[in-house]
């Protein structure tokens, strides 16, 4: 039985116990923690909303006893002391709102001592926009990793450990209905579950076919 990724829905929960190892993250995971393809000791992880990045950058700083900060957040001031465990994650790097000097500098930082940095962002380097030159260069030497939108493997098994963590008892075709009409993400699952669990709550009944049907109209991008 695989594990399961709730970044979504229990940000207290980014362990490796509870990340769903499947085809769309499985590179990911291994890239990750392999220090030998770290060449210049710092990675972009890249991938879509909901595709478990900041499950794995958490699960990455506590195993390298890492700090963890947005990039909005990031100051020049702080960067000796941020990276004072030898280890760093920034996240959200996609996001415009950093300073890329300062990124540049702890970069360079990264470099020079041998530290590890690794970066989050839904984009690759090169559509991110930067404008500083010597900040593109130095994205590019960093190490990219993929995440590719959750597979069926992933959304499935996150699908009824939700189902079973809210403790909401459906009939299992119609479980089987769901996933096979809504979009391909995991904030789709999010919002069929929390509107099955407002239905059941409203109605202390057990939830109907056409109820299903409405709500997956609702909440994905299907029809």
């Amino acid at each position: 039985m695989s594990q399961l990724n709730f970044e979504f829905l229990l940000p207290t929960h980014y362990t490796r116990e509870n990340l769903a190892i499947g085809l769309s993250n499985e590179s990911a995971y291994g890239m990750l923690n392999n220090k030998l393809l770290w060449t210049h000791h710092f990675a972009l992880l890249i991938g879509g909303e909901s595709s478990g990045k900041t499950h794995h950058s958490h699960i990455w700083a506590e195993e390298h006893s890492a700090k963890i900060i947005k990039y909005a957040d990031l100051n020049a001031g702080d960067i000796d002391a941020l990276l004072s465990h030898g280890a760093l994650v920034v996240e959200d790097i996609h996001e415009k709102n950093g300073n890329e000097n300062t990124l540049f500098h702890l970069i360079n930082l990264v470099l020079q001592t041998g530290a590890y940095l690794l970066l989050t962002s839904r984009k690759p380097a090169s559509d991110i926009g930067i404008v500083l030159p010597d900040l593109l260069s130095r994205l590019r030497m960093a190490l990219p990793i993929f995440i590719d939108p959750p597979g069926d493997d992933i959304l499935r098994d996150v699908f009824w450990k939700l189902l079973e963590d809210r403790q909401l008892d459906i009939n299992p075709n119609f479980a089987e209905l769901i996933l096979e009409r809504i979009s391909r993400d995991i904030t789709s699952l999010q919002k069929i579950v929390n509107g099955l669990e407002e239905i059941i709550s409203d109605t202390g009944k057990s939830i109907k076919k056409d109820q299903i049907l409405s709500l997956i109209e609702k909440t994905t991008n299907f029809y």
